[in-house]
């Protein structure tokens, strides 16, 4: 009895003579499915990599959010404050602005603590009475201006003395106090979670480009021991071995130069990965099996979402960080340069209600607020986008600016999260990732404004931004 032949095997030293690898040989599609393989394998662990440490930053970004707020509802009270008594002892209208525009501060600021409580990141109980007692406060103030005007500066600084403002103030400041020492230590737990993301991310990554480093070397080898073995068997197909092995290298060489860049950058190697994809399925789907392909295919739809959560994270975390440059901006000029400019809107049946009016804002932040606006509702109106431009007062030193579309509209239960990052109410229904209005709704907010929307489904909606008016 012939007992069986081994199996053949082949060594390939790695990193010099003195090691090697011993692997079964395998045929040509056999060592490009390995190669789509670990791509994908280490495609995969980027993405759940690099979405930790997305997940990380967006958690740290919220909570400088809420810090922010807190700051910004107690600074509201202190300039109303600042306002009052500069009226009770001068009698100057002039220090009655910082007292408006500490009241109105404070409104927005109180309804953003509200949201924030609603959705968990402030403790309801203490949100509640720190809102209470910022209404008593603002109570007393008006109350002390009121009688200033009726009665005169005797009868308000009558209502001052009895302590009672002051009172109210310290309430605020111990539970201000409480509130900010909390989220302060919340805010240290989320850094050191970000960091301790990136250095899990950068390990990672190194990692990873020594393991496709030394994959490479070995596809290489492989390669080039299968174009010798061809060869040598048949002179008939050496040409057709020296063209195939030929794109191998060129395409394993972009692969190595991705392994390279991918421990010093995230977008620029994600961009390589798509390239390369959409290369090897242009010059060789004939020649790949569909197992082949579908990977193929899969590593390219992967890094273009990446890619784009990627681009669209750096938006949002740079939205409304800067303080803006305020000064009166005409709404009408700002409509008409976007509905020039954006290639996006331009196709859309766009009907603008003038005159709009102006507010105080810095002009490039509303112009992207503008363009994201149309671009909403272009996405979701149909093949023949029909849209409206219109202001509105909706209060006194408020102006609304309005984009209303015929489109899809939006149920209510889900007007809520229009405007939470990420989030897409219609997943595949039109591209994108779910960021635009959230960066609407911050943008709007870093001047002094809100953004909000109302909807009926299948007639429509109206989106609105809410800025001071010039």
């Amino acid at each position: 009895m012939t007992p069986e032949s081994p199996p053949a095997r082949a060594r390939f030293p790695v990193g010099g003579s003195r090691f090697w690898i011993e692997l079964p040989e395998a045929s040509v599609d056999k060592k490009l499915l390995l190669v789509a393989a670990a791509v994908a394998v280490s495609l995969g662990v980027i993405y759940w990599v690099g979405y930790d440490a997305v997940s990380a930053s967006r958690a740290l970004a919220a909570q400088r959010g809420v810090i922010d707020h807190l700051d910004a509802y107690l600074s509201a009270l202190i300039d109303a404050e600042t306002g009052q008594r500069g009226y009770l002892l001068t009698r100057s209208p002039a220090y009655l602005a910082p007292y408006r525009r500490g009241q109105a501060d404070f409104a927005a600021e109180k309804e953003a603590l509200r949201r924030l409580s609603r959705r968990g990141a402030l403790p309801a109980r203490e949100v509640d009475e720190l809102i209470s007692l910022g209404d008593e406060k603002l109570s007393e103030l008006d109350l002390t201006l009121r009688l200033s005007e009726n009665q005169g500066t005797g009868a308000a600084l009558a209502v001052v003395r009895t302590g009672r403002g002051k009172a109210t103030m310290d309430a605020v400041r111990v539970r201000m106090k409480v509130l900010l020492d909390e989220q302060n230590r919340r805010l240290d737990e989320f850094t050191r979670r970000a960091r301790s993301a990136i250095l899990i991310r950068t390990a990672t990554f190194a990692g990873l480009a020594f393991v496709d480093f030394l994959l490479l070397t070995l596809i290489h080898r492989l390669l080039a021991r299968d174009a010798a073995v061809a060869k040598a068997r048949t002179a008939q197909l050496e040409a057709a071995v020296a063209e195939r092995t030929a794109h191998l290298e060129e395409a394993l060489r972009h692969l190595e130069s991705f392994s390279y860049t991918v421990a010093h950058d995230l977008r620029a190697p994600l961009r390589a990965l798509e390239g390369f994809a959409f290369y090897v399925l242009r010059k060789n789907r004939e020649a790949l099996d569909q197992e082949s392909i579908g990977l193929l295919e899969r590593i390219q739809d992967s890094a273009t979402r990446m890619d784009h959560l990627v681009r669209d994270l750096l938006a949002l975390s740079v939205a409304g960080r800067q303080k803006p440059a305020m000064r009166e901006v005409g709404l009408e000029r700002v409509v008409d340069r976007v509905l020039g400019d954006d290639e996006k809107v331009r196709a859309a049946r766009v009907t603008v209600r003038r005159p709009l009016g102006a507010v105080r804002a810095q002009e490039s932040l509303l112009a992207q607020i503008v363009s994201h606006l149309l671009e909403n509702a272009v996405k979701f109106s149909g093949r023949t986008p029909e849209i409206e431009v219109r202001s509105e007062r909706p209060g006194p030193g408020r102006l609304r600016l309005v984009v209303a579309d015929h489109g899809v509209g939006i149920a209510p239960e889900h007007l809520k999260r229009v405007f939470v990052p990420f989030v897409r109410l219609y997943p595949g229904s039109a591209e994108g990732t779910g960021i635009g209005l959230a960066i609407v709704e911050r943008l709007a907010a870093s001047m002094g404004g809100s953004a909000g929307a109302e909807s009926e489904l299948g007639k429509g909606s109206r989106f609105w931004i809410e800025l001071p008016e010039a």
